[in-house]
């Protein structure tokens, strides 16, 4: 149960939305994930992996990724969520509404501590916005924030060089996938949280391997949700969906720069196996 905290990865959390307001400078010559997909008519589009937390000499990216991102038309980012008021907090399974023992909430308290929260602080969220918090903290310990995070920047950079942006989910559908993990969690009267100092740990390692696109191991972590209660709403039924959008974008008229978390690039049922599968032919950039 605790891995769906890393599941959650796969979701634009809801604290993101700065403008990055990075000055140009010299390239950051970081790999980060990016592939060039072609059907056998020689159409095309790039796919690119984001992640939702990151620093600031992440960009500018590197030569390659900039000219991919300047030849597509289309920008295609999970959500524009730029635009969340306090009302997209709103949940029917706030913390206070679970049937907690004395124990659990002991245990929550001692964790929340760790983040810098209280329970009192947080009983009226929902499971999915208290760990998005928890992330943010944790995240800030390895000096990674929401603010550079992949899709941020890109949607951010999409934005003031006016090109066209298409929300492959949107944030009425994805708030949608956090009410289903919030609804389980309260169903099932689950309230666990992984310790600040192993979540700081993990999201140091993945940001490592996004920066260095070491493919096996982002394969590993997509592979490691498969076990989980929510691996199918929250990610394979959503690789499918992405697969669906990206296609469209590669046998239309346009040259898409499809960015949306590596999460749904990876793993046994992951965007480019699909692609793979399907005969499309895969190139490294």
């Amino acid at each position: 149960m605790k891995k769906l905290i890393l599941i959650l990865l796969t979701i634009s959390f809801i604290f993101c939305g700065c403008d990055v307001g990075k000055k140009e400078t010299e390239s950051s010559n970081y790999s980060l994930v990016l592939y060039k997909i072609e059907d056998e008519k020689g159409n095309y589009s790039y796919l690119f992996g984001t992640i939702h937390i990151g620093k600031e000499d992440i960009v500018p990216f590197r030569e390659q990724i900039e000219q991919a991102y300047q030849e597509s038309d289309v920008v295609a980012v999970e959500a524009d969520l730029t635009e969340v008021t306090n009302e997209d907090y709103s949940t029917n399974y706030p913390l206070k509404s679970y049937d907690l023992s004395e124990e659990q909430k002991t245990e929550f308290e001692e964790i929340a501590s760790e983040y810098g929260y209280t329970y009192a602080m947080l009983e009226h969220y929902s499971l999915s916005t208290i760990e998005s918090a928890f992330i943010m903290v944790a995240a800030s310990y390895a000096d990674l924030s929401y603010q550079y995070g992949l899709d941020n920047i890109v949607l951010e950079k999409a934005k003031k060089d006016n090109k066209t942006i298409y929300e492959v989910e949107g944030l009425e559908k994805q708030m949608e996938f956090l009410e289903t993990f919030d609804q389980y969690s309260f169903e099932h009267n689950q309230v666990e949280f992984i310790r600040r100092v192993d979540l700081t740990r993990a999201y140091r390692e993945l940001y490592t391997a996004m920066l260095n696109a070491d493919q096996e191991m982002l394969q590993r972590y997509a592979n490691d949700y498969k076990e989980e209660p929510f691996y199918q709403s929250l990610v394979y039924q959503r690789n499918l969906t992405m697969y669906d959008s990206f296609v469209k974008f590669i046998e239309g008229d346009s040259i898409c720069f499809f960015a949306v978390g590596a999460g749904h690039l990876f793993g046994d049922d992951g965007i480019l196996a699909l692609l793979e599968t399907n005969g499309y032919q895969i190139t490294k950039i």
